[in-house]
Order: structure tokens, then C-alpha cells, then sequence
């Protein structure tokens, strides 16, 4: 049950699995964006995690 207690890090991933509720959790917070905006960047970049903060950086 300790287990369930932690959050997983999931920085170190090189992907984002869409079929995961808690790394899209976890990536909307890092990104900060929504839910509906991190599957359409899914949907448009595919689920490089670069990709992804590419698309979400801020300048």
C-alpha cells in the first residue's frame, strides 16, 4: 500500500502515454496546460516528450 501513497516521477520518460491518467496528470502540471490541450498536442506532435515541450514552451 506504501506504493500507492507516492506519486510517480515521470521525468524521466522520453514518451507520454495518452492511456495514462496519472502521467497526463503529471505532464499538464509540468507543462501547465490542460487536459484537452496536451491530447490535441498529442494528437498533432505525437508523444515525444521534446516534442511536447517544445510546443509548450514559453519564451
Amino acid at each position: 500500500m506504501e506504493k500507492d501513497k507516492k506519486k510517480k516521477d515521470y521525468s524521466g520518460c522520453t514518451t507520454i502515454n495518452a492511456k495514462d491518467p496519472g502521467e497526463i496528470n503529471y505532464w499538464c502540471g509540468k507543462l501547465c496546460c490542460t487536459q484537452q490541450q496536451l491530447t490535441e498536442a498529442l494528437k498533432d506532435e505525437g508523444n515525444s516528450v521534446d516534442k511536447i515541450k517544445k510546443r509548450f514552451k514559453k519564451d
